[in-house]
């Protein structure tokens, strides 16, 4: 999901409360604390941490209704701080998690092979 969101301003490509998750992922990215938008963090936390997939047709229809707090007064004011912040923490978690993955090792040949001596000899 975090590879499809390219801004705070953006639609967000995935309704958070559709994911299906391994357990510890969730744990590893729970909800952000926030009043509203809390769900973004776990969304982009979890899409960060492992790869998924985003299904290519609609799994479920999202009702609108006076009592969601999309339709509550004030909904507008906190919208995008929201999605900035969890934005910025996707943003920051990728950063981490590629500067943390490991360099591959380099490759050695062994001391026969580094004295150019022919691959069988060492058999």
């Amino acid at each position: 999901m975090w590879t499809y969101w390219k801004s705070p301003a953006d639609t967000i490509p995935i309704g958070p409360t559709t994911i299906l998750a391994r357990t510890d992922l969730v744990r590893a990215a729970p909800m952000g604390g926030l009043v509203q938008g809390e769900d973004y963090c776990t969304a982009v936390g979890i899409s960060n941490l492992a790869p998924g997939i985003l299904l290519p047709v609609p799994v479920y229809r999202y009702r609108k209704h006076a009592g969601q707090l999309t339709a509550q007064p004030g909904y507008d004011e906190l919208e995008a701080a929201a999605r900035e912040h969890a934005w910025q923490y996707g943003r920051s978690l990728r950063s981490a998690l590629r500067n943390q993955q490991p360099k591959p090792a380099a490759r050695t040949r062994p001391p026969a092979l580094a004295a150019g001596l022919p691959a069988r000899a060492h058999r």
